[in-house]
């Protein structure tokens, strides 16, 4: 976003594009008497809205090196500057006095033979990449009585389940995906409807133009049944939050909503005491069948999804908020100076 005294205008400016010695880069205005976005050259923004998601491929590690060094810069400034790994998180709020009810435990596999240990201290396991995002690389394992080990996951929006004769055969097996990534491994909750359907909350919370947090969306994501994910792009359904609520006894509902509330009253608040300050988050809330709630994933990039489907007139207007948000910054910013 590039900023003057008094307002921002939004720009597209590609990663790619940014050389951090030039006083200058090449972007994309949005051109309204012609209806489409025009290249034109503009000095460096002060303000940034980074959606990138980075993998492990070069072109990744590049671009996340860029905005690394953009961020350490006292001149940029950015809307939200993220979240740590999945782990850090962990580490971070088990430390809460609140908050570290709501968490489901969480290790970090530092050695390929802590699974055997795993197995045998709980019955089954959720493991995923401690930087995974949107249900990539989920697996359910779990050892059975002869010893085989069934493993679980998604493929192209259906259960694909694989049984390994040992836990020798798992290690080879798992020994490619162990070099690729960190894992991490949690206890696999039982967030279930009766009909076997995986179950969550997804919360979308963002700050206004007053830099106060609120949430702008709940919905109750529905996965297949005896499915693992309840990622929209696997197939789930989502509901509104208060349609839930009726569909269950009403003791249940309060407590599943007192409880989100303290949760997400006290999580972003915490969140940015301990790292950095951010603009939005999505968390996604495992629903147990007693009411009580588990916090499943904290994400700094959150998609629109479940805003585009449950509020469509509430989706369109969301397209302005970062440009808001930006404008509280610059004008609080000219209050300091």
């Amino acid at each position: 976003m590039a900023s003057n005294e008094s307002s921002c205008k939004a720009v597209i400016v590609l990663v790619k594009d940014i050389d951090l010695d030039s006083p200058t880069v090449e972007a994309y205005g949005w051109d309204q008497a012609k209806d489409h976005w025009l290249k034109e050259t503009i000095p460096l923004p002060s303000i940034w809205y980074d959606r990138c998601l980075y993998g492990e491929d070069t072109t990744s590690q590049q671009g996340r090196e860029i905005v690394k060094k953009l961020k350490s810069n006292p001149d940029q400034t950015f809307l939200g500057y993220g979240l740590p790994d999945k782990f850090r998180l962990y580490q971070q709020l088990r430390t809460h006095p609140i908050l570290q009810r709501y968490l489901v435990p969480t290790f970090l596999l530092e050695d390929l033979f802590q699974i055997e240990d795993l197995l045998l201290s709980y019955d089954e396991w959720i493991m995923k990449p401690v930087n995974g995002a949107h249900g990539f690389a989920v697996y359910a394992i779990q050892q059975k009585r002869d010893g085989t080990i069934r493993v679980q996951t998604t493929k192209n929006d259906h259960l694909k389940t694989v049984y390994v004769p040992s836990i020798d055969e798992f290690y080879r097996w798992f020994n490619h995906l162990f070099s690729q990534f960190q894992w991490i491994f949690q206890p696999r909750i039982p967030s279930v409807t009766k009909q076997k359907q995986p179950i969550d909350i997804r919360v979308f919370l963002q700050k206004d133009v007053k830099g106060d947090w609120g949430i702008v969306q709940k919905g109750v994501r529905l996965g297949k049944a005896n499915g693992l994910l309840t990622n929209l792009s696997a197939g789930a359904s989502v509901i509104p939050f208060q349609e839930w609520q009726k569909s269950v006894h009403y003791d249940i509902a309060q407590k599943v909503e007192e409880q989100v509330k303290e949760c997400l009253t006290l999580l972003p608040l915490e969140l940015e005491e301990a790292f950095h300050s951010l603009f939005e988050l999505g968390v996604d809330i495992l629903l147990l069948p007693t009411g009580d709630i588990k916090i499943l994933d904290i994400n700094s990039k959150p998609g629109r999804k479940i805003l585009s489907i449950l509020s469509p007139d509430l989706y369109e207007k969301q397209k302005f908020a970062p440009l808001l948000y930006a404008n509280y910054l610059v004008s609080t910013k000219l209050e300091r100076s």
